[in-house]
């Protein structure tokens, strides 16, 4: 009933129009070339069900659609050549990619599978998989990732923690429903910090409004933010983070990187390895947790507790209605 209201307020409230209503102006079989339908008249490029396999990146100009046409998202492939440094798909201001799966082909390694840094595009019912980093979301405009699948980010041997989905300097933000899955290098740095693939990193963006996405086995942290204002984490599912579910802090030592008036609210997190939270007091900031559930995070006992660590004093933490098992529901972080 829950998911029913969320896709009425979504509809109401026009956030995305759906891509049934956009009719196709040209479609394609496997062995069509994607880039030439979409340099063309076409505002709207369907795909038939099947693989295709584009050798470099697809360039989506302003103002179009790349659509599948399968029941469901697995059933269009777009099997890409592009390599290591390079992106999968590119798409423009205003443009909209629907139902279908993005993956690069075997022995391939591309830095991005969707790469985003124009305005209003929106990226709905994909599954990206096996990029660096599947998403980047960066100075970007109104993005919309709606009920969207990320897979298998990351390279196990570069001992580092990509990101699944990275946000930077981009505003108004939507990511609803849909799910990302960690990757695989779960390691450690030389100072002991965690470099597995999988989470959601979110820089210096404004209202960032995450509802209903679900999020298994993140390779660090599953949500980190860091300096993020006007924010809204809300009826998410984490669990198996090896780091912590929430990781809400700032760049070390920089007081004016903190989350201000961030809300974190009817979110359910278990199993994380280190505490279920944990948030950063700094600059007068402002931080409201709400109706959370968190149960049987702190696998490795390296966090303070299980519920939400708090670091830090300069700031306002409001706690209502959170439950912990095993309590506390807050503690001082170490």
């Amino acid at each position: 009933m829950r998911h029913f209201l969320h896709i009425i307020a979504l509809l109401l409230a026009g956030i995305a129009t759906s891509p049934t209503a956009f009719a196709c102006n040209a479609t394609l079989s496997p062995g069509a070339d994607i880039q030439t339908a979409l340099n063309g008249v076409a505002t709207t490029v369907c795909l038939n069900p099947g693989t295709y396999r584009p050798t470099n990146t697809l360039y989506v100009p302003a103002g179009k659609t790349l659509k599948g046409l399968g029941a469901n998202r697995d059933q269009v492939v777009i099997e890409s050549a592009a390599g290591s440094g390079s992106v999968m798909i590119w798409p423009f201001a205003g443009t909209t990619l629907y139902n279908f799966t993005l993956i690069s082909a075997p022995n391939r390694l591309p830095t991005y599978g969707v790469f985003v840094n124009a305005p209003d595009i929106v990226l709905w019912s994909l599954h990206v998989k096996k990029a660096l980093i599947n998403v980047a979301l960066i100075s970007a405009a109104r993005p919309q990732v709606l009920d969207t699948y990320l897979s298998q980010p990351g390279d196990p041997n570069d001992h580092a923690a990509n990101p699944n989905l990275w946000i930077s300097g981009s505003t108004d933000v939507t990511l609803w429903y849909g799910a990302l899955f960690g990757g695989g290098g779960f390691g450690t740095d030389p100072n002991g910090a965690l470099t597995g693939d999988g989470e959601l990193g979110v820089y210096g963006s404004d209202r960032v409004t995450i509802t209903g996405t679900n999020f298994f086995d993140s390779g660090t942290s599953a949500v980190y933010f860091r300096d993020c204002d006007s924010c809204i984490i809300r009826q998410t599912t984490i669990h198996n983070a090896r780091g912590f579910g929430l990781d809400l802090v700032d760049a070390v030592n920089n007081p004016l990187d903190g989350n201000d008036n961030l809300v974190v609210e009817y979110n359910t997190v278990n199993y994380s390895g280190y505490g279920g939270a944990i948030i950063k007091l700094t600059g007068g900031n402002q931080v409201r947790f709400t109706g959370n559930s968190f149960s049987q995070n702190n696998t490795t006992g390296n966090s303070a507790c299980s519920g939400i660590n708090i670091l830090g004093t300069q700031g306002t933490l409001t706690l209502q209605s959170n439950t912990v098992s095993p309590g506390p529901v807050s503690c001082v972080a170490r």
